[in-house]
């Protein structure tokens, strides 16, 4: 069996700098880099949150209602109820999806 460092998974989004905002909003994360001028359409964008990587790129929607969906798994060996608790987190980490 290999000795894996880490995985970084890819989830594909409609709109790649929403999804960036999304993620540092509501769950904390930090931007690693974004592909693209500040005026330029995003096209991949890596977050992260300590040791946890998310890379997030661009996918054109073909078919009108087609809904490409991900998920985020946060692994965490203690502090669980500090994390969600933090000021403002709870609510936002319960109720809200990204558009």
């Amino acid at each position: 069996m290999p000795d894996v460092k880490d995985v970084v998974s890819t989830f594909f989004v409609a709109d790649v700098r929403k999804a960036v905002d999304w993620y540092e909003r509501v769950l904390g994360f930090k931007t690693a880099f974004i592909a693209g001028g500040p005026t330029e359409p995003a096209g991949y964008a890596g977050v992260e949150l300590g040791p946890a990587r998310i890379h997030l790129g661009q996918i054109e929607v073909k078919k009108p209602g087609l809904v490409y969906k991900g998920a985020c798994y946060l692994r965490l060996n203690s502090g669980v109820d500090q994390y969600v608790a933090a000021p403002g987190r709870s609510n936002r980490v319960l109720a809200q999806g990204i558009e």
